[in-house]
């Protein structure tokens, strides 16, 4: 029997997936989690073979719990329910061999039952979580309209920071880079991994003015002329 984690800050959602899974009990057992703090402890404690995942929650919110799946648990595919999800952004992303999946809102049950016997398939056929795009990850972020301070790292120690207020790029710290020039560097990496540190209540000055999509397409666009 596999099984499935589904993370939602909403009981009532939490509650109905349970429900509307009844049909499938047969092929997957449903696990819940209120928010991303507690789908970790699942994690660590359960053989969890799919995760499904809101992105706005408390606590620990969708984009930490898949920065924290792609490191610790790079083997699980996960499916990202939010009401913003483009072709753009999929491409982006995407780039997991098919183990990272969207389905906007509002859900239906069966659509997702069978989005997540697929990916319980492909599981076992393609490769790992690893190395999800971080373009594609930031615009998620601006489309959510997610306030965080997200860490970007490499495997040769580069480590940046990038501050996001309510989606809005603000600022960006790459050792002695500040603003937009440490923004277009982190950017610039490749192989990256992700997390997030506390913001701790600290007050961010808006030091970039430059938006994101120029940011993301200028740096595109270096890449492409290397």
């Amino acid at each position: 029997m596999k099984n499935v984690l589904i993370v939602d800050d909403e009981k009532s959602v939490l509650l109905a997936m349970k429900v509307g899974f009844a049909a499938y009990m047969n092929r997957f057992t449903v696990h819940t989690a209120e928010n991303g703090k507690v789908a970790v402890n699942i994690l660590e404690s359960t053989p969890i073979d799919l995760v499904v995942t809101d992105l706005m929650m408390p606590e620990m919110d969708g984009f930490e719990l898949l920065a924290h799946i792609d490191t610790h648990f790079p083997n699980i595919p996960v499916i990202i329910i939010t009401a913003f999800v483009t072709s753009e952004i999929k491409v982006k992303l995407c780039k997991n061999n098919g183990r990272l999946n969207f389905l906007k809102k509002p859900v239906n049950y069966d659509a997702l039952a069978q989005a997540i016997l697929k990916s319980i398939v492909r599981k076992y056929k393609k490769g790992p979580l690893t190395g999800v795009s971080l373009p594609g990850f930031l615009k998620l972020i601006e489309m959510e309209q997610n306030t965080c301070l997200m860490e970007v790292s490499t495997p040769s120690g580069k480590r940046g920071l990038l501050y996001f207020y309510k989606g809005v790029l603000y600022d960006a710290v790459l050792k002695y880079l500040k603003g937009e020039d440490a923004a277009y560097a982190i950017i610039g990496l490749d192989n990256v991994k992700i997390n997030f540190r506390p913001i701790l209540n600290r007050h961010f000055k808006r030091n970039i003015k430059t938006n994101l999509a120029t940011i993301l397409k200028d740096v595109t666009l270096k890449k492409r002329m290397m």
